[in-house]
């Protein structure tokens, strides 16, 4: 060899054909990763829209269990007269009730009070009718029946709660038909009377206690099976954020491959070439150094491949 040119020229070709591989590679590797986030992100958007379209489910199950719930507390006719009366306190009336609610108390205080409201409202316009004087006991007898009641006289008012009218109207009815037997009464609360015999609420029979308890039973299986739907649908969003996070973190091996990729194009690559385009005629002592350099270069190219190698073929434990 009478130049260094050829040595040059080798070292050079040579490098370039193993960074156009290596390279080609991480790129692929790189561009790979731009389209698995991708993909996660698409994920994680859908699983979103699953775990909302899951969670207003579910929202709207506790409601609904809710509402039967208050429903069936404040439906409750033995309930409805405490009302009436004056009771305000929750314990008290879902002692009367005997029934299980789950439904919170600010939940039930809120009905509570619209119930109070429909009671007064219904006080308001049924109490003329009732306390008539001019009316014989056959014609209270005849308006004690609720349904005949409403057709003739409410047919155009807004009835929001029946069962807290149809009890109003009733106590208001045998308190009426009450005071046409007795000459001399005993006013209560409400303007009625205290003796047991107005009371209107009776034991209900056992095929509706059984009834209200498996719908119930339905309505709790319903709402747990939805929170459970929910939970699962935040653990699987939860895995593709967790996957996303992992795969946008540097990896140690990819970064570390573009290091010695970019220290072997510059001892391999760069460097020949710059002394091809200075064109030295002999082994200069910096031409000379260039060799070592460039086995360096090639050194930490191999080290690298080791390492990748070691990593892919190893077999890591999944603690399953």
């Amino acid at each position: 060899m009478t130049g260094p040119n050829d040595f040059l020229t080798a070292m050079a070709g040579s490098t370039a054909g193993m960074v156009a591989i290596v390279g080609g590679f991480l790129v692929s590797r790189f561009v790979g990763m731009e389209s698995e986030q991708q993909t996660l992100r698409r994920l994680v958007g859908d699983a979103t829209a699953r775990v909302e379209l899951a969670r207003a489910r579910e929202e709207e199950a506790r409601e609904s269990h809710y509402r039967k719930e208050a429903d069936e507390l404040f439906n409750d006719h033995a309930v409805l007269e405490k009302i009436i009366r004056g009771e305000s306190d929750l314990a008290e009336l879902i002692r009367v009730a005997n029934i299980y609610v789950d439904a919170p108390d600010d939940y039930l205080a809120t009905v509570l009070a619209s119930v109070k409201s429909e009671a007064g409202a219904a006080l308001e316009k049924i109490r003329p009718y009732a306390q008539d004087s001019a009316k014989t006991l056959n014609q209270l007898r005849d308006e004690s029946d609720w349904e005949s009641f409403r057709v003739a006289r409410l047919k155009d008012v807004t009835i929001r709660r029946e069962a807290a009218w149809e009890v109003v109207h009733k106590l208001l009815y045998k308190v009426a038909i009450a005071k046409k037997k007795r000459a001399a009464s005993r006013s209560g609360g409400f303007g009625f009377v205290d003796p047991i015999d107005i009371a209107i609420s009776g034991i209900e029979p056992a095929w509706i206690v059984a009834r209200r308890a498996r719908l119930r039973d339905e309505r709790i299986g319903e709402l747990q099976r939805a929170g459970q739907h929910l939970a699962d649908l935040e653990e699987e969003r939860r895995r593709y954020v967790n996957q996303y996070y992992a795969l946008g973190r540097p990896k140690a091996v990819l970064y570390s491959g573009l290091v010695v990729l970019l220290y072997y194009s510059i001892v391999g690559l760069a460097l020949p070439i710059y002394y091809l385009s200075v064109g030295p005629d002999v082994f200069t002592p910096a031409v000379k150094s260039l060799l070592w350099w460039f086995l360096s270069g090639l050194a930490a190219f191999a080290i690298y491949l080791i390492i990748v190698a070691r990593r892919v073929t190893r077999v890591r434990n999944l603690n399953l």
